[in-house]
């Protein structure tokens, strides 16, 4: 704390000038300051570092006061309270010094520690809600308690505790600015801070317990379970990672591999030269390529690529020029300052020129590109990316995240847990944000997630309810901080990529408040989370709470008020026009308002009137041809009365002045000549073109300059307004009134009211990368700390990108997903090397995700220590139970992880011809039909063309359903999509690409809620979705005789993954199809690759299915 902050000792106030010198030069108040005697001469001086001043009192009364002080010669601190004259850039005449004299001072020779462990932490964060991690309560003692002494050693004052306990030695307090802190000796002999207590204003010294000035080198350190633990954990560490086989360690070398092959292509592709830029009028930068001996290599490269970034510069990075060192950190490799990048998006050999389009953002912060220069393959992305990356694998590796044990349980280790109060798992929020009654597993997951001393893994087998789960957790959370801590974005919410995110975040609402997420997914430019829906929802809500309520007068004559108020505002008019607008609201607020307001309204609208310049005379021709094109009838039932004649009439009108186009006459004399009671399909251009009439034949009136708001008119309308409002206070309307400005805020302030949630929601959610982004920095500052992170989708998460939310959580670390399905992606050129470099334990270490390691190891531990940190959900609510149990029985009861269903068949009818009230389907389509087209990918035209046909029926016959079609290979993907184009189902984009057709894209559930309605693509993208149908295309149709174990993969290829055969088979809700040739799916050797098939295609010829012929 600083030293005018000491608020102990015996207090002395004088008034101090110099002696021999004229002044103190600049010296500023709340300076410390030394006040000795000479010794021989007994004079007064005052000493500031190396500057000395001979002092004396400002009168007898402070000369006194001086002598005393002097005479004592107590122990004391001093600073300058006030001085003269005030202004700190001239020289001070006179100081008021205070004086803090004490009985005694002691010098501690020995550095001082001082502990801090959880309970003064969580104590501390009860009354200082902002205090988010134990470096923030340490640094807060600090400041509060310690003094800094002029040499830089540290001050403490100190007394003898006041009630010192019988097993507490050496018992003592400290008193700082506002608060005093209770330390006492361990029976390890360490002194440990044992209470922090506020400080009371007329709390005066005791003198049985003296308090002392004392010197010496104090500091608060950390002693909680992490902080004690984190040395220990730092050299065992050290010792792992540097071993053969740590986990830890593997991943640091595939992220210098990775790095490695990100930097061989771009030295592969190398660069293009430039010789002029110009900016497009569309945003995009045309680049004018030099003709050199690089250009044919990277136009072909350009065009094997789908998507490719560009960089421009001046001249080449020094990655594409010097060799590659991956073991140099990456502090640096953002030196070069701003970067010019974009996505290449079109290029012309002929012409040699090359067109970016730049990712949205603010164009006006951006800096343009070289005049000349070079284009390359972009690396800034990559750097980031990659140094994040290694950033939080170090943090972990060497203990310093805010959990020290991170890294030990990572590598499978036994730590040390600190047994913390039990939390109960349900409260009437939880249960709201289950929706109901949640299952006895949903429960269990709260408690061990809640109670957990460190992870907690929650597996959510499909339809499970995982997601409200999380939002049931996240509402617990809160409600357990609430009372103890600041909950502003306490928690952070996390996932893989931004779908992911966005999925889990809109699910979530905590003290009413959505969860923000933080960036935004590349070329996005809105974000995309729980909020816009948030504030639609509170929209509804209150107009409905309006218009069910009786509204008084008072608060409907504000509304429109101030609807009127603001539309002058945005679009100032005409003096005539504005004089009319306050006449209408003096008229409108009259009954409310005190007469002085209406008087000042009547005031200047005559003033208005009267300096409104007058205009020539109106062209009676034209005034009558506005008066006929106005009485043009433009609704069904108005044209049915007299909209012949009136079309005639306009018509007539019109052909004086020559004014209509002949198109516009066709249609004039189509209405004026129609006389069949049959409703006319012309009136929407009807409608259009009496309105562009309007707007042709008015005059403009408007003077030179648009016109300006008045100074006057606005202050007199915000006049009305404020007596409004407070004539609407007054009354009984003042609910609905209040009612009004929130909706108004909703509906026009979007921006501002997303600002405001952002500062107090107490989710933020963000993707794993993105934790650690800008963006989150601007929100939680420098300490990126977070007491509880939840990763969703956390089995889907290369486990480098898990390592970054991971190392930002001080308490928990709730991981959820599901490990039987879908895993992390390998980079293919990275897994090519390992597939010959690395033994066999390495490479499984690599394509076992984070999740199903921690998964096993944490259950074996379970069995150990007691402590529950696993929980597999067991109900599933997204599809027919017979589906559902054959989803738990092929891919999760043999792991001891099955699960029942919690809804009836009713809920799942489906009512579609040909199934019949079948679940589940076969439709077999033979290899005498066509075989699969081999390649990379494989295809099948066969099976495309029926599967689209029957998606076309079933969506044309059941509009509101929802249907899935997935494949294992993309060549098939865009075969279905081929043969869906004639359908009208999808449509063909410019680069060829096709997708689905904006008519087929969306559709009405049965609740009425938007959905996706046609989605078509291999199994990735659709973890995490549903739909009421599932097309799944097997694809494979092949005579290849797998009599040996290494040719069952060349047969079956992708289908014998059972992970992505469990994604494919349960995205389904009330109908699974497998079209595709049964006859691979028979003998021994079937049974032994795709068991998952072989089953599914039993449960077809069963009471619950079908098996159909293409």
């Amino acid at each position: 704390m600083r030293i005018s902050d000491v608020q102990r000792g015996k207090p002395t106030v004088l008034q101090v000038v110099p002696g021999a010198k004229d002044d103190f030069g600049p010296l500023p108040a709340m300076t410390e300051v030394e006040i000795f005697s000479s010794g021989l001469e007994s004079e007064a001086l005052l000493r500031v570092g190396k500057s000395t001043w001979k002092i004396e009192g400002a009168n007898v009364h402070h000369q006194d006061l001086l002598s005393g002080v002097l005479v004592r010669a107590l122990p004391r601190v001093a600073w300058v309270a006030a001085r003269e004259p005030r202004d700190e850039k001239l020289a001070a005449t006179s100081l008021v010094v205070e004086i803090r004299e004490f009985p005694s001072e002691n010098v501690w020779p020995q550095p001082v520690d001082l502990g801090v462990d959880e309970k003064v932490v969580e104590a501390v964060r009860s009354k200082r809600k902002s205090l988010s991690s134990i470096g923030d309560v340490i640094a807060w003692l600090e400041e509060r308690v310690l003094v800094t002494d002029l040499g830089g050693s540290t001050r403490v004052l100190l007394s003898s505790s006041p009630n010192p306990q019988a097993d507490q030695r050496s018992a003592f307090r400290l008193y700082g600015r506002g608060w005093m802190v209770d330390v006492a000796r361990d029976v390890e002999d360490r002194l440990l801070v044992t209470r922090v207590i506020e400080a009371k204003r007329t709390q005066s010294d005791d003198e049985r317990r003296p308090i002392l000035l004392v010197r010496g080198q104090f500091r608060f350190v950390d002693h909680t379970v992490a902080g004690r633990f984190r040395g220990t954990a730092r050299s065992e560490l050290d010792q792992i990672v540097g071993e053969a086989g740590s986990y830890l360690a593997i991943w640091r070398e595939y992220n210098k591999l990775e790095r490695r092959s990100i930097q061989r292509r771009a030295r592969d592709f190398g660069w293009l030269s430039y010789h002029s830029r110009q900016p497009l009028a569309d945003g995009r930068w045309r680049f004018h390529l030099k003709d050199d001996e690089r250009l044919e290599d990277c136009m072909r490269a350009l065009e094997e690529s789908e998507s490719v970034d560009l960089e421009a510069a001046a001249i080449p990075p020094a990655e594409l020029t010097e060799p590659i060192d991956v073991d140099a950190d990456q502090e640096d490799s953002n030196g070069r300052g701003r970067i010019f990048a974009g996505e290449c998006v079109g290029y012309d050999r002929r012409r040699l020129t090359l067109d970016l389009r730049l990712p949205a953002g603010n164009d006006e912060d951006r800096d343009p590109p070289p005049d000349t220069g070079v284009l390359f393959m972009s690396l800034g992305g990559d750097r980031t990316r990659l140094e994040r990356r290694r950033k939080a694998q170090a943090l972990i590796a060497s203990a310093e995240c805010p959990m020290p044990q991170l890294g030990l349980l990572i590598e499978g280790k036994v730590v040390p847990e600190r047994r913390r109060r039990g939390e109960k798992p349900m409260s009437a929020a939880a249960r709201e944000a289950f929706g109901g009654e949640p299952t006895g597993r949903q429960i269990e997951a709260l408690k061990v997630a809640l109670n957990t001393p460190d992870i907690a893994l929650i597996q959510g087998p499909p339809g499970t309810g995982k997601t409200r789960t999380i939002a049931a957790l996240q509402a617990r959370l809160s409600e357990i901080a609430e009372d103890t801590d600041g909950v502003s974005g306490r928690y952070l919410l996390t996932s893989y990529q931004h779908d992911a995110v966005e999925n889990v975040a809109s699910a979530t609402q905590v003290f009413g408040l959505p969860a923000i997420k933080v960036g935004r997914k590349r070329g996005q430019t809105e974000e995309s989370d729980g909020f816009e829906r948030w504030r639609q929802e509170r929209v509804d809500a209150v107009r409905a709470k309006l218009a069910a309520a009786d509204e008084l007068p008072a608060s409907e004559a504000l509304r429109r008020c101030r609807d009127l108020a603001v539309g002058y505002l945005h679009a100032p008019s005409r003096a005539e026009d504005v004089a009319g607008l306050l006449t209408a609201v003096r008229e409108i607020a009259a009954p409310h308002v005190p007469p002085g307001v209406t008087d000042r309204l009547l005031e200047l609208a005559q003033r208005l009137r009267s300096s409104a310049a007058p205009h020539g005379d109106a062209d009676p021709d034209v005034e009558q041809a506005i008066k006929a094109v106005r009485g043009l009838r433009c609704s069904q039932a108005a044209f049915s009365d007299d909209g012949d004649s009136q079309a005639r009439k306009a018509l007539r009108r019109l052909q004086r002045l020559s004014v209509v186009t002949q198109e516009e006459e066709a249609l004039l004399e189509r209405a004026a000549s129609w006389d069949i009671d049959v409703p006319p399909d012309f009136l929407p251009a009807l409608a259009e073109l009496q309105g562009a009439l309007i707007d042709r034949l008015t005059p403009d009136e408007r003077p030179n300059s648009a016109p300006m708001v008045s100074e006057d008119v606005e202050h007199a309308l915000g006049s009305t307004i404020d007596a409004l409002r407070e004539a609407v206070r007054s009354s009984r309307g003042g609910v609905e009134a209040v009612l009004h400005e929130f909706l108004d805020d909703l509906d026009n302030d979007r921006s501002g009211t997303r600002d405001a949630v952002e500062r107090y929601t107490v989710v933020l959610a963000a993707t794993c990368q993105q934790a650690v982004g800008y963006q989150m920095s601007l929100l939680k500052g420098e300490n990126n700390v977070f007491e509880t992170v939840v990763v969703d989708e956390a089995a889907r998460a290369n486990p480098l990108d898990l390592f970054i939310p991971m190392a930002l959580a001080e308490r928990r670390i709730i991981l959820v997903g599901d490990h039987r399905q879908l895993p992390h992606i390998l980079d293919q050129e990275i897994e090519s090397d390992l597939d010959s470099d690395v033994s066999a334990k390495t490479q499984e270490m690599l394509r076992t995700s984070l999740f199903e390691r921690l998964f096993a190891q944490l259950r074996e531990r379970e069995r150990a220590d007691g402590i529950k940190r696993t929980v597999t959900l067991d109900v599933q609510y997204r599809m027919h139970p017979v589906l559902g149990d054959f989803v738990s029985d092929t891919f999760y009861a043999p792991h001891g992880e099955g699960f029942s269903s919690g809804r009836p068949p009713g809920d799942f009818a489906h009512n579609l011809t040909r199934y019949d009230s079948a679940v589940a389907a076969w439709v077999d389509v033979p290899i005498g039909h066509g075989a699969e087209r081999r390649g990379q990918s494989k295809s099948r035209g066969s099976e495309a063309k029926w599967i689209a046909n029957e998606a076309h029926r079933l969506m044309t016959e059941r509009p509101e359903l929802s249907v899935g079609v997935i494949s294992f290979y993309s060549a098939q993907v865009n075969e279905i999509l081929r043969h869906m184009e004639p359908l009208g189902m999808t449509e063909q984009l410019e680069d060829g690409a096709l997708r689905i057709h904006d008519s087929w894209r969306t559709t009405r559930s049965d609740s009425g809620k938007l959905t996706e309605r046609l989605r078509v693509g291999t199994v990735d993208a659709f973890q995490g979705k549903e739909f009421d149908v599932v097309l799944l295309s097997m694809t494979r149709s092949n005579d290849i005789a797998a009599d040996q174990p290494k040719l069952l993969r060349r047969k079956y290829g992708h289908l014998m993954l059972e992970n992505r055969l469990c994604v494919a088979m349960s995205r389904q809700k009330r109908l699974l199809i497998v079209v595709g040739d049964s006859g691979m799916l028979t003998g021994e050797q079937a049974a032994e690759a795709v068991p998952g098939l072989v089953r599914f295609l039993k449960l077809c010829g069963g009471d619950h299915g079908v098996q159909l012929h293409a």
